[in-house]
């Protein structure tokens, strides 16, 4: 976890990268070629969706998507897309969330104004050739009139256009939302997943098996469990009391 960390979302753990600066996808990697190899037959649906437990990968897998369609359709290398999107600088990628508020703190729902923000942006001059990405996380934010809004686009998409859907309920979404996607349900990572994610992005080798057991197959909640520092806990699922401090 080194490098200049961007605040951007209103659920960032403190010190930790968002989704969109990471670089290396571990886990659901079956989907993901699934996915590419659509992208290079020129058959990827124009929504999609998908949903799972919270924390389990589904923004860093929408983002290493985006990074693929872009590499693929437009004219620039994957490192300097890559750069792009981590910078948050990249013209055909837009992400919808919970915007900040002027002073502090985050909005409680993505907005109408929002969505119509995005949807303007959508239909301007595009900066970089090929497809153009729209990533909503998570579409569980959005209120009622944002998400009336958005199933509009939606409809109506822009010319080469890709829209990523993310969603922890999506049994929440209105009907007609999801009938606009195909729909990939993301599971837990395996233990061996995650224990490598670990060791990549904290670099702890050997003595994490507690985090790994009480996270669950979920990143983000071995990144919650780090996040306790000194803080003494124990796990009990291995069979015996193994307590660990970090």
């Amino acid at each position: 976890m080194s490098g200049d960390i961007l605040e951007l979302e209103f659920d960032q753990i403190p010190g930790v990268p968002s989704p969109q600066q990471r670089v290396d996808l571990i886990g659901h990697n079956k989907l993901y070629d699934a996915l590419v190899q659509q992208i290079q037959q020129d058959r990827l649906s124009g929504g999609i969706l998908l949903h799972g437990p919270r924390g389990v990968g589904k923004a860093t897998l929408s983002f290493a998507l985006a990074r693929a369609l872009l590499v693929t359709t437009g004219d620039e290398p994957m490192k300097r897309v890559a750069e792009q999107i981590s910078a948050g600088v990249h013209p055909n990628i837009s992400v919808l969330r919970r915007q900040p508020r002027e002073k502090q703190g985050f909005y409680a729902a993505i907005r109408v104004e929002d969505v119509r923000r995005m949807r303007s942006s959508l239909h301007q001059t595009r900066g970089r050739a090929g497809f153009r990405v729209c990533i909503v996380d998570s579409i569980d934010d959005c209120n009622p009139s944002a998400a009336n809004a958005l199933l509009k686009t939606l409809e109506e998409p822009p010319e080469q256009t890709i829209f990523v859907l993310i969603s922890h309920r999506p049994g929440s979404l209105l009907p007609t939302i999801r009938s606009r996607c195909h729909a990939h349900a993301l599971r837990p990572l395996a233990d061996e997943d995650l224990s490598r994610f670990l060791t990549l992005e904290a670099g702890l080798e050997g003595a994490h098996l507690s985090i790994v057991a009480l996270a669950g197959g979920r990143p983000r909640r071995a990144f919650e469990l780090l996040a306790l520092g000194d803080a003494k806990w124990c796990s009990t699922g291995l069979g015996r009391s193994n307590c660990l401090r970090l």
